[in-house]
Formats: C-alpha cells, structure tokens, sequence
C-alpha cells in the first residue's frame, strides 16, 4: 500500500509537472498604423491659356481651351485655391483701371457664357488674397466646383480676362496664376 501510495503521489507530482508545463501566460501587442495621405496637383492641360491681341479696356472669355488639373495625390480629397500675379507695372485688381486688370476663373465642366462668371466670387487677385474654392467661388453653377476633389478627379477651369482699362505697358503681358491644392 505504501508502494501504490508513493506511485499515485509520484502520478500526481508528474501529472501536475505536466500541468504546469503546459499551462502559458498570453501577452497581447497593438500594432498601430497611421495612413498618412499626401496632396498633389497635376497640370493636364492649358499650361498657356493665349488671349492673344486686346484692346485697352476689353473683355474676352477665353472659348477655345481651359486649364484641366487632376488631383494626383495618395487619397486624400482637396480643395483648390487660386492667385495671381502681377506682371511689369500691371496690378491684379477687381475692377479694370489704368495698369489694373481683372482675371476671373471659375469650374466648370463645360464652356460658360462670359456672363457667367460671377464677380467678385470668381475674381483672382494678387497673390497674398488667395481665392478659395468653394460652392460660391470660383464656380459656374455651385456644382461643379474645386472643393473636396476626390483623389485622382480631373477639373476644368475657365478664365475671363479684362485687360486695364488704359495701360502703360505695351507688348505680352505674362501673368501666372497659382493653383494649390489645400487639404
């Protein structure tokens, strides 16, 4: 008895070894991945929107062509804003003067009646008064606009163009607008 005793307690202290043997402690990890999302622009076409020969105080839509941009970022929605320059002794302003001109833009999927653009919504200034797009600005019809482009959405952009009403400078008159995609 004392031999079955001994061999149940040697059963036992084995099958408890085995017990503890298989027994196992968990550890969990988080793996956290932020995707982070970049914004860019492509110019698809009209890297020169030509107006050609214009009389002092004018004012032309440009019917022929417009500047179409696709959003080619990694993902991430954008909205566009816009600017422009002021070439030699000409200003951008929001009324044609003397050496003052006007450039209007505006989104749209089809060619607009120069009527249609809306001042000042769609007038683009000198560079520091960036022109935000928006379903009130810089658009035709509220619909069609350069706010909240999906990633790899193409846009097109249309310009009316005022030259100053009388002018100093003679000659091309090169002006570049600024497009920026803004998240």
């Amino acid at each position: 008895m004392k031999k079955t005793l001994i061999g149940l307690l040697a059963l036992l202290m084995v099958g408890g070894m085995v017990s503890l043997a298989q027994a196992a402690e968990t550890a969990e990890v988080i793996v956290r991945v932020t995707i982070t999302t970049a914004i860019g622009i492509e110019l698809v076409s009209g890297g020169l929107i030509d107006f050609g020969p214009m009389a002092a105080g004018a004012s032309e839509v440009v019917l022929s062509t417009s500047t179409v941009i696709r959003n080619d970022g990694t993902g991430a929605s954008q909205t566009y804003k816009m600017s422009a320059d002021s070439p030699g002794d000409w200003i951008a302003g929001s009324s044609a003067t003397h050496n003052t001109y006007v450039l209007q833009a505006a989104f749209s999927s089809s060619e607009p009646a120069s009527g249609n653009f809306d001042a000042p919504h769609d007038n683009v200034l000198i560079e520091d008064t960036d022109n935000i797009a928006s379903n009130a600005a810089l658009t035709i019809d509220g619909t069609y606009t350069g706010a909240n482009v999906a990633w790899d959405e193409s846009r097109s952009i249309w310009y009316k163009f005022q030259p100053p009403s009388s002018s100093s400078v003679t000659g091309p008159q090169d002006i570049t607008v600024t497009i920026t995609a803004t998240p």
